[in-house]
């Protein structure tokens, strides 16, 4: 989906790694689901949810576990994983003259080694700001400016993504 405006999108993902197919010695599966919402507002403005979570069992190797690079603008990739994780943004999308646009948007994502080790306090923030041009009819090329929590310095987290497409 390259620029929804209207609509639900669901889609949920299982994968099994048999233990004869693979060198862990264990059976692996992962399952995954993804929601989105959008409804339009008035002219020229989306508003959109996106919803994910992804499961792997216990032996799974660090190479595919969750990861957050996806779903949290802001953080680079690979920086945040674990078994299991999950995430939740909103994201305003306004057009404004011609083929520019503009979006701004929050959420906030964990991830987690188990259901019984989730902390409240882990939960990681994103919010930030972007803009849009419209190359072709429904693609966009978008730079976001996302932003996240503070590192063990008390920096704040933040950076640049150049990509093709709305973020979901």
């Amino acid at each position: 989906i390259a620029n929804p405006k209207r609509g639900v999108y669901v889609a949920l993902q299982a994968k099994v790694r048999p233990k004869a197919f693979n060198n862990v010695g264990h059976t692996l599966w992962m399952g995954g689901l993804t929601a989105n919402y959008y409804q339009r507002l008035w002219k020229g403005a989306t508003l959109a949810f996106d919803l994910r979570a992804e499961l792997n069992s216990k032996a799974t190797p660090w190479v595919y576990n969750a990861s957050l690079c996806s779903s949290l603008r802001g953080y680079y990739a690979g920086r945040f994983n674990d078994l299991c994780a999950i995430s939740l943004q909103a994201e305003l999308r306004q057009a404004i003259y011609k083929r520019f646009g503009a979006v701004a948007w929050g959420g906030a994502a964990n991830v987690f080694r188990s259901f019984g080790s989730f902390a409240w306090s882990e939960t990681l923030p994103t919010y930030g700001v972007g803009l849009r041009y419209e190359v072709l009819k429904g693609v966009n090329l978008r730079l976001d400016y996302g932003f996240g929590g503070r590192d063990h310095n008390g920096k704040l987290i933040h950076g640049a993504i150049f990509s093709v497409n709305e973020a979901f």
